[in-house]
């Protein structure tokens, strides 16, 4: 559903929908399934511009290099959860 919603260029409904089958798909453990969506989410945030630039040169270059290298170290597991926390606000 989430693609029909990015192809008619309702990416805020679609990041949401992405969001939500990420969380569900966690909860069921299917790893195949999770990785689908995050490509697919990827691809989303890809297809609206460069947002690691942007988000780089608002955080500055010693901050972007170690979120950079935390990230890096994250297991698959460790970033969704720290996703998810994101998105709830804590």
């Amino acid at each position: 559903m989430a693609l029909v919603y990015q192809a008619r260029a309702d990416y805020e409904g679609a990041t949401e929908l992405y969001e939500e089958s990420m969380y569900l798909i966690r909860e069921r453990g299917d790893k195949q399934s999770l990785a689908y969506s995050l490509n697919n989410l990827a691809m989303l945030v890809y297809s609206l511009g460069d947002l690691a630039s942007a988000v780089r040169s608002g955080m500055g270059e010693q901050a972007w290099e170690e979120a950079w290298l935390k990230g890096r170290a994250m297991t698959l597991d460790e970033v969704v959860s720290y996703a998810l926390e994101e998105e709830a606000g804590g």
